[in-house]
């Protein structure tokens, strides 16, 4: 006796579940992409390259601010200053030049190699900025070629 009960059973086959990852994984990395675009539009940058936005730091400390009538400093008071956090690969090397004009800067950095990098920063408006090396894990690098 063979009842009907309205249920059917699905079947992958192996094109349907290609085609299937192959959606997901376009979807996750469209995704992906867009949540670190979404990051670098939402903190005032136009275009980063070679540094990522990691946030905004309070920077304070105290100094003197000028001097007094006999030319000595003034006593010190506390001064603090908003800077947006931009984090660098540290093996990027050290900071040897920089370069542009108008809302582009170019931060040249060599490695202890001669590796020669530039990072690109274009803000719609010029802000504090604090640069933070930070350590990288498995890094390649591929030379391709036309």
């Amino acid at each position: 006796m063979n009842q009907q009960t309205g249920i059917r059973q699905f079947v992958l086959s192996m094109p349907i579940l290609v085609v299937g990852v192959f959606v997901c994984l376009l979807l996750g990395s469209l995704a992906g992409g867009s949540v670190v675009f979404s990051q670098v539009a939402d903190s005032g940058f136009t275009r980063l390259f070679g540094v990522w936005p990691a946030g905004v730091v309070e920077e304070s400390h105290e100094m003197s601010l000028g001097y007094d009538l006999k030319g000595k400093d003034t006593a010190r008071k506390e001064v603090s200053e908003l800077r947006q956090l931009l984090s660098l690969p540290a093996h990027y090397g050290s900071l040897v030049g920089i370069t542009g004009s108008g809302q582009q800067s170019v931060l040249w950095y060599q490695d202890s190699a001669g590796v020669v990098r530039n990072v690109i920063i274009e803000m719609e408006m010029m802000e504090p900025l604090r640069i933070d090396p930070k350590l990288t894990f498995k890094r390649e690098a591929k030379v391709i070629r036309d």
